[in-house]
């Protein structure tokens, strides 16, 4: 099924999707150094970040679709506006609280996961996380650490699962895969467990 994965970030980003409309991918049609990252990861189970068909930016310049065999993801954010940045700070701003609770209110997530049905959730993030099991899954029984909390999970051996909508979808949180997470990126998310948890979840 197209759309079997599915990726949830903590906000929109600047520089790629409020430019291009295409997650991951610059106006130069490249991808930037997050989903060049992430996409190396979802091709260990043959998905990736790249679009189904040829998309043609405003400024003509194409973004090429995916490889044959690979099967394009779904991205979604949990806050779907750019927050924008803190003065004289480089990075973006995580969304307040208010604008959280905003986007939760007008049901983005639960439309498009519904509509998708995806097999799995794959939450970007310790932000991410952290905002999806306090307002879509009402928990707070887990790991406080991201990387204790993907520990936990390979040592259990599975990749656990929530009802969501009247959908029973696998939920597995994983490291960002920006630049300044690289440390643990390359700490965690290289594990063959991991991949072999995955790829149970998408039988």
């Amino acid at each position: 099924m197209e759309g079997d994965v599915f990726i949830i970030s903590q906000a929109l980003a600047e520089s790629n999707l409020c430019k291009t409309g295409v997650n991951f991918f610059d106006e130069l049609g490249d991808l930037g150094k997050t989903g060049e990252r992430l996409d190396k990861f979802l091709r260990k189970f043959d998905r990736t970040v790249s679009p189904p068909v040829t998309i043609r930016l405003a400024n003509g310049i194409k973004i090429q679709p995916r490889h044959s065999g690979l099967k394009s993801v779904y991205n979604t954010e949990v806050c779907q506006c750019y927050p924008g940045r803190l003065p004289g700070n480089k990075s973006d701003r995580k969304p307040s609280s208010i604008e959280i609770r905003n986007c939760h209110g007008k049901r983005f997530v639960e439309k498009e996961i519904s509509l998708l049905m995806p097999r799995l959730l794959l939450l970007m993030g310790k932000s991410s996380r952290d905002m999806f099991f306090k307002y879509y899954l009402l928990r707070k029984d887990y790991p406080k650490k991201l990387t204790d909390h993907i520990e936990q999970i390979i040592s259990d051996g599975a990749i656990p699962t929530y009802n969501l909508f009247g959908h029973s979808i696998n939920v597995m949180p994983i490291i960002h895969a920006s630049p300044q997470a690289r440390g643990d990126w390359n700490k965690v998310m290289n594990r063959k467990e991991i991949n072999e948890l995955i790829e149970i979840a998408l039988r």
